[in-house]
Formats: C-alpha cells, sequence, structure tokens
C-alpha cells in the first residue's frame, strides 16, 4: 500500500519494527504485521543454510541526498565480533564512498540478521529515493555487477582500497512535541558541523557539537516523540577498526 502511495510507509517505519520491536505495536498494524514475516523467514533461511557463510545486503534509498552519493551502515557488532575487511573491499567494488559504523543496538533489518543469526549484515543506502522508475538502473550498474557476481560464486577483482569510515557517536531522539531541530530539510546526509553548533534541543536534552568536523546522517525532525531523529558521526581511519 505504501509502494502505490509512493510514500516510504503507511502507519509506522518499517525499519524500526526487528528484532522483537514489532511486538510493541497494534497486532493489526501493516508495517508490524510484515516485519514479523520478514524475521520468520530470515530465520527459516538462515537456519536451512546454517552450514554456509550467511550474508545480508539491505537495499535501501535515502530520503536525502547524500554528500557521499552511495554509504553502507555497519551493524554494532558488540565486543566478540570484529569487522570484516573484505566487506569493505567489496563496498568499494560497489561503488559505496562512505560506511556508517553503529555505536548500539538498533530495531533495523540488518542488525537483526548481524545479532541474531551473526551474519555479515548491512544496509546499503545506493542513492536518493525517486519515484519508481525514475532512477536510472545504470547508476547502479556496478552494485548490480558485483552482486551478481557474489550470487553465482564468481570471483571478485577487489582493489585495496576502502571507503569513508565514520563511527556513530550520538544518537539524536525527540523527546517531546516541542521539538527544535536545527537542521534545514535540505541539509545532505554527512554535512559537517562547527563546535558549538546546536543541532537538536528540548526540555530532556540539548546536544551542540563538541568538535570541528562532525557530521549528521538520517536527519529528520519530524519523527515521531521517542524515535531517532539523526545521528552524530566523525571520521575514523582503518586503523582505528583493528583490522
Amino acid at each position: 500500500r505504501g509502494m502505490r502511495k509512493g510514500e516510504r510507509f503507511v502507519e509506522d517505519n518499517l525499519n524500526r519494527m526487528f528484532s522483537g520491536a514489532h511486538n510493541d505495536y497494534p497486532e493489526n498494524n501493516v508495517e508490524a504485521k510484515r516485519a514479523k514475516d520478514i524475521e520468520y523467514e530470515i530465520t527459516r533461511f538462515f537456519n536451512h543454510y546454517s552450514h554456509l557463510k550467511k550474508v545480508h545486503y539491505d537495499l535501501h534509498t535515502a530520503i536525502r541526498p547524500s554528500k557521499y552519493k552511495r554509504f553502507a551502515v555497519y551493524p554494532f557488532l558488540g565486543e566478540h565480533r570484529s569487522y570484516v575487511k573484505d566487506q569493505l573491499h567489496i563496498f568499494s567494488a560497489m561503488g559505496i564512498d562512505a560506511v556508517l559504523l553503529m555505536h548500539k543496538f538498533s530495531p533495523t533489518l540488518s542488525y537483526y540478521s548481524s545479532n541474531e543469526h551473526q551474519a555479515e549484515a548491512f544496509t546499503l543506502e545506493l542513492g536518493k529515493v525517486e519515484k519508481f522508475g525514475d532512477n536510472k538502473r545504470e547508476d547502479f550498474k556496478d552494485v548490480e555487477k558485483v552482486l551478481r557476481s557474489l550470487v553465482s560464486l564468481q570471483d571478485l577483482s577487489l582493489c585495496n582500497t576502502f571507503p569513508v569510515l565514520c563511527r556513530v557517536k550520538k544518537e539524536l531522539i525527540r523527546h517531546e512535541e516541542d521539538y527544535n531541530f536545527n537542521i534545514s530539510d535540505d541539509t545532505a546526509n554527512f554535512t559537517t558541523f562547527k563546535k558549538g553548533d546546536v543541532l537538536a534541543t528540548d526540555a530532556v536534552e540539548t546536544y551542540a557539537v563538541e568538535e570541528d568536523g562532525e557530521m549528521i546522517a538520517f536527519p529528520n525532525g519530524k519523527v515521531k516523540v521517542g524515535q531517532r531523529s539523526g545521528l552524530v558521526m566523525k571520521k575514523i581511519s582503518i586503523e582505528e577498526l583493528g583490522i
């Protein structure tokens, strides 16, 4: 129904309903029912192929434009798992310019596959959302080439390069209706700010940029109370990942 309307969702954000978060919504919620079905099917699939390496690419387009046109979101791994260098090389082959490294649990689909099934799982933001048919397939040729090679078990020619790495340091939350979100609707993902810039404030919390060069991802001050309005992050080096 959302696809036919050309809207992201009918009732609530589907990609905030995984790892059981769908249980917090009414049983007749359209997206909650779909999230439950998706969890079931992923579990069934991974259990059937439990002897093989598990990989999950959740393909998206972003609502806003981005200073890095294509980027990946790497779910939080916890202390007993390590980042996979080969996946960073695969991202480069796909033409993905940056990787956003999450800092905590998130009720997204890629986190579900990563945490529940120990899959190498990622959210891939492959451009800006457009009406169906308006995005040009040619723009995704590198992604398509890599995916076809992976599913057909062909050798990939990977170069020894990495995307820009950005680690999330703060999650902005809309705590109440009276919420001052100081990021305009046309602000692109990976826009940088100066120390002292106030990004968001309400009676619960105010966030001012702590150091020059902090960036924003997924800014949206119109989310419902209790939901994320943006991610603050900073660049790190490949050496800081320890891989």
